[in-house]
């Protein structure tokens, strides 16, 4: 499944935006923006057209999250406030920031989600007690490193299996996933 790549300052037809994830509904699996390179702090009104698609088309935003002034994790939690029908994933939870209170963030709105890519062992175990394994993604951002990237999360699997067992492994590692990205049901 393929994210959508937002540039605010570039991408000035949201319409034909819009008509390309319908046409392409089967590969397009929601929206993602790093604030900082797009030069656009997510507070700003700026993404309100593309959070408008994400809802049209119920598809999740994702956004990198860090301490920049531009990816706060504050700016996400506030959009997801404000928009209850719209899913948002905060991506790295703060990346070098203060993961305790991403994921007090995250726990605390039922819309917003934290993915675990650059995040340690440590810190997703805490998210995942924290925010419920419903509500923590792993990886999904995963793979920015190239090939190599899944080496740094070798353990991370069986960890998360032996202390929230099989059903909280499959919703961090894929059930989650599935159900934000492919609309896959599970009970």
């Amino acid at each position: 499944m393929l994210l959508f790549w937002v540039r605010p300052l570039f991408d000035r037809n949201k319409e034909q935006i819009s008509s390309f994830l319908l046409e392409n509904k089967e590969r397009m699996g929601g929206l993602k923006v790093h604030p900082k390179t797009a030069g656009v702090p997510f507070s700003s009104s700026d993404y309100k057209p593309y959070i408008e698609i994400c809802r049209r088309h119920n598809i999740p935003f994702c956004i990198h999250t860090q301490r920049d002034g531009y990816s706060n994790i504050e700016y996400v939690y506030e959009a997801a406030a404000d928009n209850p029908d719209v899913t948002f994933v905060a991506v790295h939870m703060d990346l070098g920031g203060n993961r305790e209170r991403a994921s007090e963030l995250i726990a605390s709105c039922p819309n917003l989600y934290g993915d675990t890519t650059l995040v340690s062992k440590e810190e997703m175990i805490k998210a995942i007690k924290k925010c419920g394994p419903e509500k923590i993604l792993f990886g999904t951002d995963a793979s920015v490193f190239g090939r190599e990237s899944y080496k740094r999360y070798e353990g991370f699997y069986d960890t998360v299996l032996e202390i929230f067992g099989r059903d909280g492994a499959q919703k961090v590692f894929s059930r989650n996933a599935r159900k934000l990205f492919w609309k896959e049901k599970y009970e």
